[in-house]
């Protein structure tokens, strides 16, 4: 009977020795399987396009408060590592830190800058007479001069409608506009589309660009000039088309609506 009994036991052994054997070779193939995926995901996935930002300053005239593309809000992040490698370049026409931007990241085509739609909020308590989003394409480094074509949004004021010789500037093409305050307003660059598309085109393709970066200037309505990050410069009363120093420590407030970060 004890015979018996040891050989049950020398069995039952064996086979517990047999699945912890199992188990660890299992566990240990998941983890030699499992680090390519990682790694694999941390590169950017393909078909996924990125808006980058700055977030507002507590002294900016207008705050980004949604990014849209084919009418679908697009939740805001943190730049990656890869889109900061090409944001620090120093041939960027604006430099900010990377605390200071915010990235939107959205899987599309490569008609995504046809359907996308930056919304802005007026937070000071003056009339803007045109907004400018200036479009960098940082990738096209590669090529040579980095493009960054401007998109205007409303006519200038007459008062500073002219030449840097004081001629007069023919009207433009854009309507007039008028962004008031405390309100906010949709830009779409649809209708910039094909012109945007066209500088890229000039130096690459257009499908191998996936990231740009957008910065703003304002013009008010009495003529006063904003242009990130600069300052406040109001029109040059001697000199028409002329402006005079920016001055970095106003704001034309009292703010319209909530502080910035």
């Amino acid at each position: 009977m004890s015979k018996l009994l040891d050989r049950l036991t020398l069995i039952t052994l064996c086979l517990l020795g047999g699945v912890l054997a199992t188990v660890l070779i299992a566990e240990r193939w998941n983890r030699v399987n499992l680090v390519p995926v990682v790694r694999a995901q941390s590169n950017p996935a393909p078909g996924v396009k990125t808006v980058v930002v700055n977030k507002t300053r507590q002294l900016d005239p207008i705050e980004v408060t949604q990014v849209l593309e084919g009418g679908n809000e697009i939740a805001p992040g943190d730049p990656s590592p890869v889109d900061s490698d090409w944001l620090n370049s120093k041939d960027l026409p604006v430099i900010s830190s990377h605390e200071f931007r915010a990235a939107y990241k959205f899987p599309a085509g490569d008609d995504w800058l046809k359907n996308l739609e930056v919304v802005l909020r007026n937070r000071t308590s003056k009339n803007i007479a045109r907004v400018v989003l200036n479009v960098t394409f940082p990738e096209t480094a590669a090529k040579g001069p980095i493009a960054w074509p401007a998109i205007k949004f409303g006519q200038l004021p007459a008062n500073v409608a002219f030449y840097p010789s004081g001629d007069p500037l023919p009207p433009g093409p854009e309507t007039t506009l008028l962004f008031p305050p405390g309100k906010i307003m949709g830009f779409n660059v649809t209708a910039y589309d094909s012109r945007l598309r066209a500088t890229v085109e000039r130096s690459q393709p257009f499908s191998t660009v996936t990231l740009c970066y957008i910065h703003f200037g304002v013009v008010f309505d009495d003529g006063m000039n904003w242009t990130e990050p600069g300052g406040y410069a109001p029109p040059d009363p001697q000199r028409p088309g002329w402006f005079l120093p920016p001055d970095r420590t106003y704001f034309p407030g009292p703010l319209t609506g909530p502080p910035a970060e």
